[in-house]
């Protein structure tokens, strides 16, 4: 078997679940669990058997975009020469947006090729827990819904409470939508000026630069399938001094939750 090396991470991919009485928490739990029944896998097996079994980039990808996956997810995949960034859901590459609701107006259609997007013939690319091509951002959601009369607001939290049984306000939903994160990095990535520019130093930079570093960060990792390096920093005071608001405490508590099913569903061996 020819071995080429490459590399891949796997981010967390929160999509709304409709959970009318029980909360969309419990439905994305719900979602978990049927798609353990239905025979999908837990992220990191998948990804241990596809380390093990695909020697290249191009054996590996197929294999990443087909799999059914017990959670949706961000599969950022390296080589040695190109990358690519998978957009997923339970079944395969993502068809949907993570606001599976025809309501707020980040909601829209995927276009081709944008779930999983190739590096070429771009120099780079900069993803975050959001869909990539969702133009929406934190920020003008917000400012939208702030501009809405008290009637359309009245009925987005009447429609928020009947399909997601929750109270949360319109604007708290709009944390679905690019928190600055993505745009922090786009920017301090073109200002390396190019791919010749581009140093593990330089990267880690760009990294460490707040809002790309934010306080609920836990570790920074930089692989490299060209050079072999692999670094990873643990940002202890990032973790030490995290906030809590609602959009990251509601992904912890669903994280934790599909941990706890996958925890009595499977056994994953250690790597």
């Amino acid at each position: 078997m020819r071995h080429e090396g490459w590399s891949i991470q796997a981010n967390e991919r929160l999509v709304l679940a409709p959970g009318p009485k029980i909360g969309f928490e419990k439905g994305i739990l719900l979602d978990t669990i049927n798609a353990f029944l239905e025979g999908h896998q837990p992220i990191g097996k998948t990804l241990r058997a596809v380390l093990t079994n695909a020697s290249t980039l191009e054996e590996a990808i197929p294999l990443l975009e087909h799999t059914p996956l017990a959670s949706p997810a961000y599969l950022i995949v390296g080589g040695l020469d190109n990358g690519i960034v998978i957009t997923r859901d339970r079944n395969g590459v993502a068809t949907k947006s993570q606001d599976t609701s025809p309501f707020f107006m980040g909601h829209e259609p995927v276009p081709p090729g944008a779930a999983a997007e190739r590096v070429l013939p771009h120099w780079f690319l900069a993803t975050t827990n959001y869909d990539p091509w969702v133009t929406m951002t934190n920020a003008t959601c917000e400012s939208e819904i702030a501009g809405w009369t008290p009637l359309k607001q009245r009925e987005c939290k009447e429609y928020i409470m009947a399909v997601y049984a929750d109270n949360h306000s319109c604007a708290d939903f709009c944390q679905l939508y690019s928190d600055g994160r993505a745009e922090t990095a786009k920017a301090q990535m073109n200002a390396l000026g190019g791919s010749d520019n581009v140093t593990p130093e330089g990267l880690f930079h760009v990294m460490s630069t707040p809002d790309v570093l934010n306080p609920t960060t836990r570790f920074t990792t930089l692989m490299s399938p060209a050079s072999g390096m692999y670094n990873t920093t643990v940002r202890v005071a990032a973790a030490t001094n995290a906030t809590s608001n609602w959009a990251p405490r509601s992904r912890m508590q669903a994280q934790d939750l599909r941990f706890l099913v996958r925890s009595m569903v499977t056994s994953i061996p250690q790597l």
